[in-house]
C-alpha cells in the first residue's frame, strides 16, 4: 500500500509526465472485375420541314400498334444461360456474347399515317416573301422508325485503403 501511495504522490507532485504514442496501420487493397450490359429499345414517329418563304409544308404521323405488339429484351436463353467472353489482345478486343436477345414485334393497326405535303403559299403576303427570280425549296418528311442498341461495359475496379489509430501510453 505504501508503494501505491508513494506511486500516486510522484504522479500527483511530479512536473513532467511523459507519454509514448503507439501507432496501428492497417492496410487493404484490391481489385474486382465490372461487368454490366443493357439493352434499351425504342419506337415512335418523326416529322420534320424546312422551307423558304412562300412555301406552305404540312407533316403527320400517326403510329396505332395492333394488339399482340410487342418489344422484348431478354437475359438468357431458353434454358436461362448467358454469357459473355472478353479477348483482349495487343491489337484490340473481342466480345462474343450469347444468351443476350431482343425480339421485337410492331403491328400497325388501322388509322396509321405517315403524310407530308409541300404546296406555293401564294397568299402569301409576308414581307419575307419570296420575289419572281428567286427559287422556293421545302422538304418535309413523315415515318416511324424503330431502334435497339445494346451497350456493354467491361473493365476493373482497383481499391487501396490505409487505416491509422494512435494509441498513447503512459511511461
Amino acid at each position: 500500500m505504501n508503494k501505491l501511495i508513494a506511486t500516486l504522490s510522484f504522479i500527483m507532485f511530479c512536473p513532467i509526465v511523459a507519454f509514448a504514442q503507439n501507432a496501428q496501420t492497417r492496410t487493404n487493397y484490391g481489385s474486382k472485375q465490372i461487368f454490366s450490359y443493357s439493352v434499351q429499345s425504342t419506337y415512335g414517329v418523326n416529322t420534320s420541314a424546312t422551307a423558304t418563304p412562300g412555301v406552305k409544308v404540312q407533316t403527320e404521323a400517326v403510329l396505332n400498334l395492333k394488339d399482340g405488339s410487342f418489344v422484348t429484351n431478354k437475359f438468357g436463353d431458353d434454358a436461362g444461360k448467358a454469357s459473355a467472353v472478353f479477348t483482349i489482345s495487343p491489337n484490340g478486343s473481342s466480345l462474343d456474347m450469347a444468351g443476350i436477345t431482343g425480339e421485337n414485334q410492331l403491328l400497325l393497326d388501322d388509322g396509321t399515317t405517315f403524310r407530308a405535303s409541300i404546296e406555293a403559299d401564294n397568299t402569301s403576303e409576308s414581307p419575307d416573301a419570296l420575289q419572281d427570280d428567286e427559287v422556293m425549296k421545302a422538304e418535309a418528311t413523315a415515318n416511324a422508325f424503330h431502334t435497339a442498341t445494346v451497350q456493354v461495359n467491361k473493365g476493373e475496379e482497383s481499391f487501396f485503403n490505409t487505416f491509422t489509430q494512435n494509441f498513447l501510453d503512459g511511461l
